[in-house]
C-alpha cells in the first residue's frame, strides 16, 4: 500500500509541474509575445471595426479571419475607450480559447487512448503552438478549429449515427477556411 501510494505521489506532483510550467508558459506569451502577424490581426480588425469593407477597402487573403478578434476587439472597445492593453487582453481570451480546446481534447482522447496520454496531449497542444503564441490570429485559429474538427469526427465515429458531431465538424472545418483561406486547397486535395 505505501509503494501504491508513493507511485501517486510522485505522478501528482509530476501533474503539477507539467501543468505549472505550461501556465508559466501561457503567463510568458500573454505578457511578451506581440509580432508582426498579430500587430497586423488588430490592424485589420481595427480597420474593419471603423468601417473598411471588405474587398472594396480592405485587399488582403487574410482578411476573413478577423470574425474572431472582430468581436473580441468590439467586447473590448465597450468598456476601455482606447487600445492600450489591447494586446494583453486578446493574449488571455486567446489562451482562454486554446484551454478550452485542451480540456475537449483531454476528455476526448481520455475516451479512447488512457488519462495520462490524454493528459500529455492537452498540455502539449496548449504549451507547444504554431510561432509561440496564443493571439487569435489566422494561425492559431486555424489550429484551434482544426482540433475542435478533430474533437467532433472523434465524438461521431464513436457515437455511430449521431450526425449532429458531423455537422459541428463540418461548420468547425468550414471556419477553419474562414480563418486561413488557403487551407481550403489542401481540403480539396484530400477529397
Amino acid at each position: 500500500m505505501n509503494k501504491k501510494h508513493a507511485k501517486l505521489s510522485i505522478y501528482t506532483i509530476f501533474r503539477l509541474a507539467v501543468v505549472l510550467v505550461a501556465a508559466l508558459v501561457c503567463l510568458k506569451s500573454v505578457i511578451t509575445d506581440f509580432g508582426f502577424d498579430q500587430a497586423y490581426t488588430v490592424a485589420m480588425s481595427y480597420r474593419h471595426l471603423n468601417g473598411d469593407r471588405m474587398l472594396m477597402e480592405m485587399w488582403d487573403p487574410l482578411q476573413p479571419s478577423v470574425f474572431v478578434t472582430d468581436i473580441l476587439l468590439f467586447m473590448y472597445r465597450l468598456f476601455v475607450p482606447s487600445l492600450t492593453g489591447v494586446s494583453i487582453y486578446l493574449g488571455i481570451c486567446g489562451t482562454m480559447l486554446f484551454g478550452m480546446a485542451a480540456a475537449l481534447l483531454y476528455k476526448e482522447i481520455k475516451t479512447v487512448s488512457n488519462e495520462f496520454t490524454a493528459f500529455l496531449a492537452a498540455v502539449f497542444f496548449i504549451a507547444f503552438r504554431a510561432k509561440m503564441s496564443l493571439f487569435p490570429d489566422y494561425t492559431s485559429l486555424s489550429i484551434f478549429f482544426s482540433a475542435m474538427t478533430f474533437v467532433n469526427l472523434v465524438k461521431f465515429f464513436k457515437s455511430g449515427e449521431k450526425y449532429r458531431y458531423l455537422i459541428i465538424s463540418s461548420c468547425f472545418l468550414c471556419l477553419q477556411v474562414l480563418a486561413y483561406p488557403s487551407t481550403a486547397l489542401v481540403f480539396v486535395g484530400i477529397i
